[in-house]
This record gives C-alpha cells, structure tokens and sequence, in this order.
C-alpha cells in the first residue's frame, strides 16, 4: 500500500407497382427521396436532445483517500473489518447517516461507524448534504454536473429530484460550486463500497442559514426522501486551533479533550432534542464554529419525534501536535419506521435574507 491511510442508419427504399400484383418494379423518386430525407431531418429536430454528460471528477483522490481503485478498497474493508455485520436496528429502517469528511487517516475509523450501518443496503437514492466550505451563498445549491466520480467509478446524478428541488425555489443551480470541495466527494467511495448499485446521488451544498430558513430547506427536501431514499449529512464539529481562528480554551489545559468533548455533545444534545433555534442560539454563545451547521439545522427539522438516533462513535482529529489544531468527529444514524417524505408536498420557499451561518 503506498500513503498510509488506515450514428445515424442509411435511408434506403424500394417502391414497387402492385398492379395486378405481378410486375413489381423498384424504382427512386427524386422528389419522393428529398421529400422522406426532410421528413427525418425534421423529426430529428424536434427529437429531445440527450443531455451532454457532465462529470465532476474527483478532487481529493490520491490525497484524502487512496485514488488506486484496489487500494482503496481495502482501507474500507480495513475500515470495516472490525465493526458488525447487517445492521443492529434491521427493524427500523436507517433513513439518514451523520459522517465526516476529512482525509481518512484523520476520520475513517468515526466514518466506518457509520456507514456500517447500511452496508448491503438497497437505495434507489442518496441525498448528501454537506455544508459549503469555499465562495458564499443563501439557502442550498445543486452543482451542474449529470455524474460523480471517484477511482471506484461513476455515479449518475437523480436529475427529476434535482428539478424538483430547483423548482421548489429552495436550492439554485451554480455552476461548479463543488469543484474544490470534499463534502460531498468523501462519503462517496464509502456508499459506492457498501450499498447495492444503481442508486442515484442528490449533491447540495448548505450556504448561509439561519433557522428559519433552515426549516424552509427542509420543507423543500422531505418530498425527496421516500422509502428508497438514504440521506447522508456530512458534517464535522468544533475546529479548534490557530488554523480555524478558534481557541476557546488553552491547548494546554490538562482538561482539554474533557472540555473539548463538552463542547462538541452541547451541539450534539440540541441535534437530539429537535432544538433547531438552540444550535443557532448555541453558537452564538460558544463561538462553536462546527461546520455541520447548516446541515445539522435541516435534519433537526426533519426528524419526528418516533425517530432513533444513535451516536456510533465520536473522536477528535489527533493528539495536539505543534499547531495545536484539532477537528472533532461524529458519527450516527437516524432510524425510523416511516420514510421522512410522508404526508409532504413540495411548496415554493419564501424569499427572504438570511443573516446566520
């Protein structure tokens, strides 16, 4: 193992004189032939064109995560090896995953936790939804790629959802907006890996919002997510560190990861209360500057009150080293006996400014 990652056919005819059904003569019209090589030209015309196939390749591959395909592979079985087989709750069905999307050295092992957890799993759809790191914008945006791809190979985009999440007004249509990011790239070698093909993937990227906007974007989303439907929010928590501009406590206090974790669950326990205001109003306190945000204030307006959840596995990036930064990792699942698209309709959102991250 190298990085260690732990056209068209010919118009021809014959016309013949059937007269008394005997001689039957072949023979071409000049004007009858122009007149049927109109007639294809112009249903060619009005033939809908096939869409021209986009693909976004895969930015962080050979960096974040092995890009040889059976390398790659076996990190993930790596991964997964020590982690149970079939799912644990296989009478409520998993209806969403919370992964992060580091390199994999950093967040494999919380990653695994997760996905385990569909693995052999049948979905006709993926919904990702990870909060946009680079350029600035309201609400949520959908990339204009028709495919992903990753070294494991391509993954075509679900494009009726997408039209339907563009004509709810919650989400736009911005042309490579995900070209530098990994939010939506890292999950995808796990889901590729674990679930039975032929599945389509929804990508949208959560700019600015705050929580009633957050709602708004959830209203425009339930419709999507049916009994064939996972979603996967990929998030992280606390960034702390001169890196991120976030240091709330000494690194050198000897209850660093105590008061770190502390800080982490606070976001966590809001999640798990269906406390949408309270994640908002708990950044404003904290400073928190957890990525999973947006994306968090979404699937808090999406859950019920009979949903499951379970927290498979938190960690933090690694020991402090010189630069004393750290990334924290968690990692769930969100079971529930109906599908999260019951009783909805897609209705256009309200516009409006939103203010908060």
């Amino acid at each position: 193992m190298g990085k260690n990652y732990l056209g068209r056919g010919s118009l021809s005819g014959v016309l013949a004189d059937h007269r008394g059904g005997l001689n039957m003569k072949p023979f071409w019209s000049a004007g009858l032939l122009l007149a049927l090589l109109w007639s294809g030209l112009s249903v060619a015309a009005d033939s809908p064109e096939e869409p021209v196939k986009v693909l976004r390749q895969a930015a962080v591959a050979g960096s974040w995560y092995p890009a040889d395909p059976e390398e790659l592979k076996a990190y993930l079985d790596q991964a997964l090896s020590r982690l149970p087989v079939g799912s644990e709750s296989a009478q409520i069905p998993v209806r969403a995953l919370l992964v992060p999307h580091s390199e994999v050295r950093h967040s494999g092992a919380i990653a695994a936790q997760g996905f385990h957890r569909v693995r052999g799993a049948h979905f006709g759809r993926v919904v990702v939804l990870g909060p946009a790191h680079r350029g600035q914008f309201e609400g949520l945006a959908v990339p204009d790629a028709t495919h992903y791809a990753t070294p494991l190979g391509e993954i075509p985009l679900d494009p009726e959802a997408v039209r339907r999440l563009l004509s709810s007004g919650a989400a736009r249509k911005i042309p490579g907006v995900d070209r530098r990011e990994n939010v939506i790239e890292m999950p995808l070698p796990w889901l590729q890996h674990l679930l039975k093909p032929d599945w389509k993937l929804v990508p949208i990227l959560v700019g600015i919002l705050n929580a009633e906007s957050s709602g708004q974007a959830a209203q425009a989303l339930r419709p999507l997510l049916g009994e064939d439907t996972l979603l996967v929010i990929s998030g992280e928590f606390t960034h702390y560190g001169p890196a991120y501009d976030y240091l709330p406590f000494p690194a050198k206090d000897p209850r660093f990861f105590e008061r770190l974790r502390r800080l982490d669950l606070g976001l966590w326990e809001r999640l798990v209360a269906r406390d949408v205001s309270g994640l908002f109003a708990y950044r404003e306190q904290t400073g928190n500057n957890a990525c999973a945000l947006g994306p968090l204030a979404i699937l808090g307006h999406l859950l019920t009150p009979a949903t499951t959840i379970t927290l498979e596995g938190y960690a933090t990036s690694a020991p402090l080293g010189k630069q004393g930064n750290s990334v924290s990792y968690l990692a769930a699942s969100f079971g529930d006996a109906a599908p999260w698209s019951a009783g909805s309709e897609a209705k256009p959102v309200a516009s409006g400014s939103a203010t908060d991250r």
